[in-house]
């Protein structure tokens, strides 16, 4: 059931030299949400095989980004980059290599796609390696700065410094590439010394304006980036009594309890997408349960950020399949990640026994036309398009 609301703003002051923005303090009562159907929200469903054939494997897709007429996956567990065209169909891999030698990649951390790039960060041999989307090497450059993630802006990029102990609180970097000028952005008032924390989501590019939105883990905190890597926003959702201050995240992370107080006390970590879609802000958030039975929030923000719809566990009614989390965004579309197997074996308990229509873009056409392929072990990538309006 779609939900009307409006959403409180409370401006509050920065007070950063390096930032001129006002905080934007967005309050969403998460009790108003009610069960939904992903037919309030979507309005199609489809679903692409990425096909590995026989010789390569895809382990565990993570960072997930596009091109005009390509999909770049990275495979988090064997540190390999895959290039596909959009039937899913494999084109060329970029393999990684325990030796670690020039023009190649050992552990795989960022990737971005500039045009016709391949951008790849690489932790241990601290570099950025340059391919084509062909996965043929162009150039590489060693890194004097550790960092989680960076975003290119032309002519400057932004290095997101992860949640340690960074140079004067600050998350980011903000470089100009031609003359190496550099400058710390963003304070943020914890850092977790002992531990790493990437970021899935990274800089999301959107596709519908100049912004870059970033995501910041452990928080409830989204920032902004204009053209040039500049901030030009940032605003902090407040969920209630179903959020957490940075004060007790840190202190029960410490003490290595953090899952254990989550799901006794129903909180929300963070937030677990944030999508800058066609005209509107898409998010996911991931309410923990003590019982194990975790409650999913999907939820639709303005482009002014004001609330336009919210539900809880929202039902599959357009073929009942069971989805993941949401994972990535592009062309006002939602992405979720299937394994294969799964996704055959919960299409045979669905359907079994059942008269079908195989359709044309239908989920019957393509279990038909993949069934065998789906034995296999590989990756379901699921589009769920947003309405246009609702």
């Amino acid at each position: 059931m779609k939900k009307i609301l409006l959403v409180s703003l409370a401006v509050t002051s920065m007070g950063c030299s390096d930032l001129e923005t006002e905080k934007l303090k967005i309050s969403v009562n998460l009790e108003n949400s009610e069960t939904g159907k992903f037919s309030d929200l979507f309005s199609s469903i489809d679903y692409l095989l990425l096909d590995m054939g026989e010789n390569e494997v895809l382990v565990r897709p993570y960072h997930i980004d596009f091109s005009s007429d390509k999909i770049i996956v990275e495979d988090r567990d064997l540190a390999n980059i895959h290039i596909f065209d959009r039937t899913g169909k494999l084109q060329s891999s970029i393999k990684s290599s325990d030796s670690g030698g020039p023009n190649s990649i050992k552990q795989t951390e960022y990737i971005q796609v500039v045009e016709d790039k391949i951008y790849v960060s690489d932790i241990p041999l601290k570099k950025i390696i340059t391919f084509n989307l062909y996965g043929n090497f162009i150039e590489e450059k060693k890194e004097q700065t550790f960092f989680d993630a960076f975003h290119y802006f032309g002519k400057e990029r932004v290095l997101f410094l992860g949640l340690k102990n960074n140079p004067n609180q600050k998350l980011f970097i903000r470089e100009t590439l031609a003359d190496n000028d550099t400058s710390a952005l963003y304070k943020f008032p914890i850092a977790y010394d002992w531990m790493g924390i990437g970021s899935k989501d990274g800089f999301m590019k959107d596709e519908f304006s100049k912004s870059v939105f970033f995501n910041i883990p452990y928080s409830y905190e989204i920032v902004e980036f204009n053209e040039k890597g500049e901030i030009s926003n940032n605003f902090e959702f407040d969920f209630g009594r179903f959020g957490l201050g940075h004060n007790d995240r840190y202190r029960q992370a410490e003490a290595r309890n953090l899952d254990k107080y989550l799901g006794e006390n129903g909180l929300i970590n963070n937030i677990s997408s944030f999508f800058p879609m066609k005209d509107s802000f898409f998010m996911y958030l991931y309410q923990n349960s003590a019982e194990g039975k975790p409650t999913h929030h999907f939820l639709l923000f303005d482009r002014d950020l004001k609330l336009r719809y919210q539900s809880i566990n929202p039902k599959n009614d357009f073929d009942g399949m069971v989805m993941g989390i949401p994972w990535t965004f592009h062309d006002n579309k939602i992405y979720v990640i299937l394994n294969s197997v799964s996704f055959y074996n919960k299409y045979i308990e669905l359907y079994a026994g059942q008269k079908i229509s195989i359709t044309p873009g239908s989920i019957h056409e393509f279990f038909q036309k993949n069934k065998e392929k789906l034995k296999d072990d590989q990756t379901v990538l699921v589009s769920l398009t947003l309405k246009d309006s609702l």
